[in-house]
Protein backbone atom coordinates (compact mmCIF):
# COMPACT_ATOMS: atom_id res chain seq x y z
CA UNK A 1 0.00 0.00 0.00
CA UNK A 2 1.82 2.92 -1.21
CA UNK A 3 1.65 6.10 0.52
CA UNK A 4 1.57 9.68 -0.71
CA UNK A 5 4.78 11.26 -1.35
CA UNK A 6 6.16 14.58 -0.95
CA UNK A 7 6.14 15.55 -4.53
CA UNK A 8 2.08 14.18 -4.34
CA UNK A 9 1.44 16.26 -1.48
CA UNK A 10 3.24 19.24 -2.67
CA UNK A 11 1.30 18.91 -6.02
CA UNK A 12 -2.03 18.90 -4.25
CA UNK A 13 -1.00 21.57 -1.89
CA UNK A 14 -0.13 23.91 -5.03
CA UNK A 15 -3.62 23.61 -6.65
CA UNK A 16 -5.58 23.99 -3.58
CA UNK A 17 -3.60 26.21 -1.24
CA UNK A 18 -3.30 24.04 1.34
CA UNK A 19 0.24 22.49 2.60
CA UNK A 20 0.73 19.46 4.77
CA UNK A 21 -2.50 17.50 3.54
CA UNK A 22 -2.51 14.69 6.32
CA UNK A 23 -5.04 12.71 8.03
CA UNK A 24 -3.96 13.62 11.47
CA UNK A 25 -5.53 13.96 14.48
CA UNK A 26 -5.24 18.23 14.96
CA UNK A 27 -7.80 17.59 12.10
CA UNK A 28 -9.87 15.52 13.53
CA UNK A 29 -10.41 17.63 16.65
CA UNK A 30 -10.50 20.68 15.10
CA UNK A 31 -13.67 19.17 13.15
CA UNK A 32 -15.54 17.99 15.87
CA UNK A 33 -14.70 21.73 17.62
CA UNK A 34 -16.91 23.14 14.91
CA UNK A 35 -19.53 20.16 14.50
CA UNK A 36 -19.85 19.51 18.21
CA UNK A 37 -18.77 15.84 17.20
CA UNK A 38 -16.53 13.41 19.34
CA UNK A 39 -13.53 11.29 17.56
CA UNK A 40 -15.10 11.84 14.07
CA UNK A 41 -14.26 10.09 11.09
CA UNK A 42 -10.75 11.07 9.97
CA UNK A 43 -11.73 11.32 6.61
CA UNK A 44 -14.52 13.23 6.33
CA UNK A 45 -12.65 15.47 8.82
CA UNK A 46 -9.54 16.08 6.31
CA UNK A 47 -12.35 16.73 3.35
CA UNK A 48 -14.06 19.27 5.35
CA UNK A 49 -10.89 20.73 6.99
CA UNK A 50 -9.34 21.46 2.69
CA UNK A 51 -13.41 22.94 1.55
CA UNK A 52 -12.66 25.30 5.01
CA UNK A 53 -9.52 26.42 4.34
CA UNK A 54 -10.03 27.07 0.18
CA UNK A 55 -13.76 28.01 0.83
CA UNK A 56 -14.12 25.69 -2.11
CA UNK A 57 -17.95 23.71 -3.21
CA UNK A 58 -17.85 20.26 -3.67
CA UNK A 59 -17.66 20.49 -7.25
CA UNK A 60 -14.25 22.93 -7.10
CA UNK A 61 -12.62 20.20 -4.77
CA UNK A 62 -13.62 17.39 -7.81
CA UNK A 63 -12.41 19.56 -10.19
CA UNK A 64 -8.93 20.14 -8.42
CA UNK A 65 -8.71 16.56 -7.74
CA UNK A 66 -8.67 15.79 -11.48
CA UNK A 67 -6.36 18.83 -12.57
CA UNK A 68 -4.16 16.66 -9.72
CA UNK A 69 -4.38 13.35 -11.30
CA UNK A 70 -3.61 14.40 -14.53
CA UNK A 71 -0.50 15.67 -13.10
CA UNK A 72 0.15 12.47 -12.24
CA UNK A 73 -0.38 11.00 -15.59
CA UNK A 74 -4.00 9.62 -14.53
CA UNK A 75 -6.23 10.02 -17.27
CA UNK A 76 -9.85 7.40 -16.41
CA UNK A 77 -12.60 9.54 -15.31
CA UNK A 78 -12.35 9.80 -11.51
CA UNK A 79 -15.00 11.52 -8.83
CA UNK A 80 -15.00 13.14 -5.07
CA UNK A 81 -15.50 9.84 -4.16
CA UNK A 82 -11.97 8.41 -5.89
CA UNK A 83 -10.27 11.11 -3.76
CA UNK A 84 -11.98 10.15 -0.78
CA UNK A 85 -10.74 6.53 -1.09
CA UNK A 86 -7.11 7.58 -2.38
CA UNK A 87 -6.80 9.67 0.99
CA UNK A 88 -8.32 6.95 2.77
CA UNK A 89 -5.39 4.28 1.74
CA UNK A 90 -2.64 6.64 1.46
CA UNK A 91 -2.38 9.14 3.17
CA UNK A 92 -0.46 8.85 6.43
CA UNK A 93 -1.26 9.83 10.02
CA UNK A 94 2.63 9.95 11.41
CA UNK A 95 5.84 10.30 9.74
CA UNK A 96 6.98 7.41 11.42
CA UNK A 97 4.48 5.30 9.50
CA UNK A 98 5.98 5.36 6.19
CA UNK A 99 9.18 4.73 7.33
CA UNK A 100 8.28 1.69 9.66
CA UNK A 101 6.16 0.47 6.45
CA UNK A 102 9.21 0.70 4.25
CA UNK A 103 11.41 -1.21 6.65
CA UNK A 104 13.16 -4.39 5.10
CA UNK A 105 12.08 -7.84 6.52
CA UNK A 106 8.40 -6.21 8.13
CA UNK A 107 6.25 -9.10 9.12
CA UNK A 108 3.81 -7.17 11.65
CA UNK A 109 2.99 -3.58 12.45
CA UNK A 110 0.46 -2.21 14.56
CA UNK A 111 0.15 1.64 14.75
CA UNK A 112 -2.61 1.40 17.14
CA UNK A 113 -4.20 4.12 15.97
CA UNK A 114 -7.84 2.95 15.92
CA UNK A 115 -10.70 4.09 17.63
CA UNK A 116 -12.75 1.03 17.96
CA UNK A 117 -12.46 -2.81 16.44
CA UNK A 118 -9.48 -4.59 15.89
CA UNK A 119 -5.59 -3.43 15.61
CA UNK A 120 -5.01 -3.40 12.35
CA UNK A 121 -1.58 -5.07 10.92
CA UNK A 122 -0.35 -2.29 8.15
CA UNK A 123 3.04 -4.14 7.23
CA UNK A 124 2.39 -4.19 3.75
CA UNK A 125 4.08 -8.00 3.02
CA UNK A 126 0.63 -9.21 5.51
CA UNK A 127 -1.62 -6.80 4.87
CA UNK A 128 -5.12 -8.03 5.66
CA UNK A 129 -3.78 -10.84 7.96
CA UNK A 130 -2.65 -10.65 11.53
CA UNK A 131 -4.69 -8.18 13.22
CA UNK A 132 -4.56 -8.38 16.77
CA UNK A 133 -7.90 -8.74 19.31
CA UNK A 134 -8.39 -6.50 21.26
CA UNK A 135 -9.25 -6.53 25.23
CA UNK A 136 -10.30 -4.24 27.62
CA UNK A 137 -8.04 -1.33 26.40
CA UNK A 138 -8.88 2.32 25.57
CA UNK A 139 -8.91 3.02 21.96
CA UNK A 140 -7.91 6.35 19.94
CA UNK A 141 -6.55 8.48 23.17
CA UNK A 142 -3.61 11.08 21.91
CA UNK A 143 0.03 9.58 21.54
CA UNK A 144 3.18 10.69 20.57
CA UNK A 145 2.92 10.15 17.35
CA UNK A 146 -1.00 10.03 16.26
CA UNK A 147 -3.29 8.19 17.92
CA UNK A 148 -2.70 5.76 20.79
CA UNK A 149 -4.17 3.13 22.96
CA UNK A 150 -4.48 3.13 27.35
CA UNK A 151 -3.94 0.11 28.94
CA UNK A 152 -5.09 0.03 32.67
CA UNK A 153 -2.48 -2.70 34.00
CA UNK A 154 -5.11 -4.47 35.65
CA UNK A 155 -6.68 -6.71 32.49
CA UNK A 156 -5.89 -4.76 29.12
CA UNK A 157 -4.35 -6.26 26.49
CA UNK A 158 -4.06 -7.23 22.77
CA UNK A 159 -3.37 -10.67 21.22
CA UNK A 160 -3.46 -13.23 18.63
CA UNK A 161 -1.53 -16.06 17.60
CA UNK A 162 1.93 -16.09 17.42
CA UNK A 163 3.20 -13.82 14.52
CA UNK A 164 6.52 -15.59 14.14
CA UNK A 165 8.58 -18.37 15.74
CA UNK A 166 11.47 -16.84 14.22
CA UNK A 167 14.41 -16.66 16.83
CA UNK A 168 17.56 -15.76 14.18
CA UNK A 169 17.55 -11.82 13.77
CA UNK A 170 14.73 -10.24 14.80
CA UNK A 171 13.34 -6.43 16.02
CA UNK A 172 10.50 -5.96 18.08
CA UNK A 173 9.81 -2.23 18.62
CA UNK A 174 7.26 0.08 20.43
CA UNK A 175 6.39 3.57 21.86
CA UNK A 176 5.20 3.36 25.34
CA UNK A 177 4.51 5.80 27.74
CA UNK A 178 3.52 4.63 31.52
CA UNK A 179 1.50 5.97 33.81
CA UNK A 180 3.00 4.36 36.74
CA UNK A 181 6.63 3.10 36.49
CA UNK A 182 6.27 1.71 40.19
CA UNK A 183 4.39 -0.71 39.02
CA UNK A 184 5.57 -4.48 39.41
CA UNK A 185 5.72 -6.52 35.94
CA UNK A 186 4.47 -4.26 33.58
CA UNK A 187 4.91 -6.08 29.72
CA UNK A 188 5.44 -4.11 26.70
CA UNK A 189 5.23 -7.26 24.19
CA UNK A 190 5.69 -10.84 24.92
CA UNK A 191 6.70 -13.62 22.29
CA UNK A 192 5.51 -16.88 23.64
CA UNK A 193 3.39 -18.06 26.81
CA UNK A 194 4.17 -18.75 30.53
CA UNK A 195 6.67 -21.70 29.10
CA UNK A 196 8.59 -20.30 26.13
CA UNK A 197 9.36 -17.53 24.16
CA UNK A 198 10.73 -13.81 25.79
CA UNK A 199 9.21 -10.61 26.91
CA UNK A 200 10.47 -6.72 27.81
CA UNK A 201 9.01 -6.08 31.36
CA UNK A 202 9.20 -2.81 32.86
CA UNK A 203 9.96 -2.78 36.91
CA UNK A 204 10.61 -6.34 35.96
CA UNK A 205 10.89 -9.21 38.52
CA UNK A 206 10.28 -7.84 42.17
CA UNK A 207 11.27 -4.22 41.53
CA UNK A 208 9.25 -1.08 41.42
CA UNK A 209 11.63 1.13 40.44
CA UNK A 210 11.22 1.11 36.57
CA UNK A 211 13.98 -1.13 36.16
CA UNK A 212 13.67 -2.62 32.73
CA UNK A 213 13.90 -6.47 32.30
CA UNK A 214 14.35 -9.25 29.68
CA UNK A 215 11.86 -12.14 30.67
CA UNK A 216 12.48 -15.68 29.42
CA UNK A 217 9.59 -17.44 29.68
CA UNK A 218 11.54 -20.46 31.14
CA UNK A 219 10.87 -17.78 34.46
CA UNK A 220 14.68 -16.14 33.88
CA UNK A 221 14.78 -12.77 34.59
CA UNK A 222 17.57 -11.03 32.74
CA UNK A 223 18.08 -7.14 34.31
CA UNK A 224 19.15 -4.63 31.95
CA UNK A 225 20.62 -2.57 34.66
CA UNK A 226 18.78 0.41 33.01
CA UNK A 227 15.77 2.33 34.72
CA UNK A 228 12.82 4.13 32.79
CA UNK A 229 11.93 6.49 36.09
CA UNK A 230 9.80 8.70 34.38
CA UNK A 231 6.09 9.13 32.90
CA UNK A 232 7.25 10.52 29.13
CA UNK A 233 6.96 8.99 25.73
CA UNK A 234 9.64 6.35 24.28
CA UNK A 235 10.96 4.07 22.07
CA UNK A 236 12.01 1.16 22.76
CA UNK A 237 14.29 -0.92 19.91
CA UNK A 238 14.55 -5.12 21.26
CA UNK A 239 17.16 -6.73 18.80
CA UNK A 240 17.84 -10.44 19.05
CA UNK A 241 20.67 -12.19 16.95
CA UNK A 242 20.48 -15.55 17.74
CA UNK A 243 23.50 -16.52 16.13
CA UNK A 244 25.61 -14.17 18.33
CA UNK A 245 23.50 -14.85 21.12
CA UNK A 246 23.52 -11.77 21.64
CA UNK A 247 20.52 -9.28 22.73
CA UNK A 248 20.77 -5.47 21.86
CA UNK A 249 18.34 -3.22 23.74
CA UNK A 250 17.76 0.47 22.13
CA UNK A 251 16.06 3.36 24.12
CA UNK A 252 14.92 6.33 22.50
CA UNK A 253 18.01 5.76 19.46
CA UNK A 254 20.79 4.91 22.16
CA UNK A 255 21.98 1.91 22.97
CA UNK A 256 21.40 0.91 26.97
CA UNK A 257 21.71 -2.95 26.78
CA UNK A 258 23.93 -5.13 25.03
CA UNK A 259 24.28 -8.88 26.33
CA UNK A 260 23.48 -12.26 26.21
CA UNK A 261 20.60 -13.29 27.96
CA UNK A 262 19.25 -17.00 27.58
CA UNK A 263 15.47 -16.81 25.58
CA UNK A 264 13.21 -19.38 24.84
CA UNK A 265 11.86 -20.04 21.80
CA UNK A 266 8.41 -18.37 21.58
CA UNK A 267 4.83 -20.22 20.74
CA UNK A 268 1.64 -19.91 20.81
CA UNK A 269 0.90 -16.49 21.35
CA UNK A 270 2.18 -13.01 20.62
CA UNK A 271 0.82 -9.71 23.17
CA UNK A 272 1.05 -6.67 23.87
CA UNK A 273 0.75 -5.06 26.95
CA UNK A 274 0.25 -7.93 28.79
CA UNK A 275 2.27 -11.63 29.68
CA UNK A 276 1.15 -13.91 32.35
CA UNK A 277 2.94 -12.15 34.98
CA UNK A 278 1.36 -8.89 34.59
CA UNK A 279 0.26 -6.09 32.53
CA UNK A 280 1.00 -2.93 31.28
CA UNK A 281 -0.42 0.58 32.50
CA UNK A 282 0.37 3.09 30.37
CA UNK A 283 -0.15 4.26 26.48
CA UNK A 284 1.54 2.54 23.80
CA UNK A 285 1.99 2.87 19.97
CA UNK A 286 3.47 1.44 16.99
CA UNK A 287 4.22 -2.05 17.51
CA UNK A 288 6.30 -3.53 14.91
CA UNK A 289 7.99 -6.62 14.58
CA UNK A 290 11.02 -6.94 11.91
CA UNK A 291 12.81 -10.45 10.74
CA UNK A 292 16.24 -8.41 10.52
CA UNK A 293 18.14 -6.81 13.29
CA UNK A 294 17.86 -2.48 13.07
CA UNK A 295 20.84 -0.79 13.04
CA UNK A 296 21.27 1.81 15.42
CA UNK A 297 20.96 4.42 12.61
CA UNK A 298 17.59 2.91 12.11
CA UNK A 299 16.42 3.08 15.91
CA UNK A 300 17.50 6.66 15.71
CA UNK A 301 15.76 7.51 12.76
CA UNK A 302 12.54 5.45 14.73
CA UNK A 303 13.09 8.02 17.93
CA UNK A 304 13.55 10.94 15.54
CA UNK A 305 10.37 10.39 13.53
CA UNK A 306 8.66 9.68 16.72
CA UNK A 307 9.63 13.42 18.27
CA UNK A 308 11.98 11.45 20.97
CA UNK A 309 15.15 11.99 19.67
Amino acid sequence: MSQLNELEYSALATQTGVSGITLNEQRVKFYDSQTGRNGSNPLQAEISYLQLQTSLTTSNVETLWRTFLLQQGITQQSSLNDMKRYFWINATYSPIQTYVKALSGLVAYYPLDETSGNAINQAPATLGTLDGTVSGATQGVAGQSGLAYSFDGVNDQISRTLISSDVTDVSTFILFKSDDYTKNRQPLWSHGSSTNGYALVLSGDATTDGSLYVLNHAVAWQDTAYNVQDNNWHIIVFNRNAAANNVQILLDGVQIYSANPSLGVPATTTSIGSENIGFFKGKLQHWGFVQQVLTTAQALKLAQLAGLA
